[in-house]
């Protein structure tokens, strides 16, 4: 389905930052949004012309304030993404992801090893109750979502002038109020996913915000949440 989707890369590289990891690009000049492939992917990428595919199909459902990041399309393996650490930074393992978002930045990043739709399907779809999106676009929306609870995060900073970490405790005691205040924790993992659940237990917010992001328009209790974070 990618193969309708033409794109002409720029001539010059780019190096893009994410984590500790710099990243030789191209930018997708004839992309709708800004997106840059790994050098190791021009010029023909399938998972490149996929991603942006997928993003075309999705943009009109993103809030009209949302303002798109920049997506880089990239091997996980070859730049350590898929790294799991130790606390002393150890490596012990690796982990099989399809996506990320660095918090610092903004910038979204995707497995180049997911290249088709049946691939996507098949990891969104392994593990029963794991996401509470199970389409092509899950991968997608989760990650803006994160990008989305960043934001809502620097706009309360701003508005109120106050350091970061303060306004992320503010909105994480406002969510974690609700929920615990109206017995909602259950609905997380049954009408959410149960990769929220698992997060909002070691009281990691952005989990459940970037599931919750990924099921809008769909999904009431979805809905309730996102309404409270931009309130």
């Amino acid at each position: 389905m990618s193969n309708s989707i033409r794109l002409k890369y720029a001539n010059d590289e780019t190096t893009i930052k994410v984590g500790l990891q710099e990243i030789p690009t191209y930018k997708a000049n004839k992309s709708q949004f800004n997106l840059y492939a790994e050098t190791s992917e021009k010029p023909k990428s399938r998972a490149v012309r996929l991603c942006e595919k997928n993003l075309r199909a999705i943009q009109n459902e993103l809030p009209d304030d949302f303002v798109m990041p920049d997506v880089i399309v990239v091997d996980f393996h070859k730049y350590g993404f898929d790294k799991i650490l130790d606390a002393k930074g150890n490596v012990i393992g690796y982990r099989d992801a399809i996506g990320g978002h660095d918090p610092k930045s903004g910038k979204l990043i995707f497995n180049s090893k997911y290249n088709s739709h049946k691939k996507i399907l098949k990891y969104v779809n392994r593990e029963p109750g794991r996401f509470a999106n199970k389409t092509i676009y899950a991968p997608y929306l989760h990650e803006l979502g994160h990008k989305y609870y960043e934001d809502c995060v620097k706009s309360l900073a701003f508005s109120e002038n106050i350091e970061y970490n303060k306004a992320k405790s503010i909105i994480n005691h406002r969510l974690y109020d609700y929920i615990t205040e109206n017995n909602l924790s259950i609905q997380i993992k049954s009408k959410i996913s149960k990769y929220a659940f698992d997060k909002f237990e070691k009281d990691d917010f952005s989990d459940l915000i970037a599931e919750c992001f990924s099921v809008k328009g769909s999904n009431s209790f979805a809905d309730d949440i996102l309404k409270l974070l931009k309130g």
